[in-house]
């Protein structure tokens, strides 16, 4: 299955696609997915290598790894207490109002190799009925046999269009626009877009030699 999380408006549906095949139709689309091998788990977890955000360093955070689960179940992004001191330095550089995050640099994770991202404007949320800031980041003491673990939820999933897929068992990632139109790498056109989604069950298009899958309006 796959999914896209819409952020061009407060209200804005997510997209689902659901897809049994082994070789899911949108990793041929073109659009640029990078696959992330997961482990033989029950949830979809890899292996963490590495934690970056500009003007910070601690090389303590994930030595010699982490796991990561990345979980559309989850509505923040948890870090393991050893991570505390990134999160204070976040804290020490949001202003007091969300209307600026210029100056804020992404966080960057090396997921299995892949390095992936989480930008600011993602990771800072507005507090309710006020103007103020805070962020997504809560702390869970939670171990693993490949260290401590990080659940990467909602937040980060809405970076990205993502197809999970248990057969080939890796989570794919492309960067997705606020509006959730995936482009073809080569010819800058839309593989799909809002328009063209159904609300009903998945739909296909046969053209010739093409395969075309149209997602479902969703609230996620």
């Amino acid at each position: 299955f796959s999914f896209c999380l819409r952020r061009d408006t407060q209200v804005a549906p997510g997209l689902l696609v659901m897809d049994t095949s082994s070789s899911h139709p949108l990793l041929r689309s073109g659009a640029a997915f990078k696959s992330i091998p997961i482990l033989n788990s029950k949830y979809w977890a890899t292996v963490m290598t590495d934690v970056a955000l500009r003007g910070f360093n601690d090389p303590n955070i994930c030595t010699p790894s982490c796991a990561a689960i990345i979980d559309s179940g989850t509505s923040v992004v948890t870090l393991p207490p050893a991570a505390r001191g990134l999160v204070r330095h976040i804290e020490t550089h949001i202003q007091h109002k969300c209307d600026d995050v210029s100056g804020l640099p992404s966080l960057r994770f090396m997921l299995a190799g892949v390095q992936v991202e989480l930008p600011p404007e993602l990771y800072l949320v507005r507090k309710p009925n006020t103007l103020e800031c805070s962020h997504v980041f809560v702390v869970l003491d939670k171990a693993s046999p490949y260290g401590p673990v990080w659940v990467l939820g909602l937040p980060f999933l809405r970076a990205y269009y993502s197809v999970f897929n248990r057969a080939l068992k890796q989570v794919s990632l492309a960067p997705s626009d606020p509006s959730c139109t995936l482009l073809d790498t080569a010819s800058g056109h839309a593989f799909w877009s809002q328009a063209q989604a159904g609300h009903a069950t998945n739909k296909t298009r046969i053209g010739p030699g093409k395969r075309q899958l149209f997602p479902i309006v969703a609230d996620l």
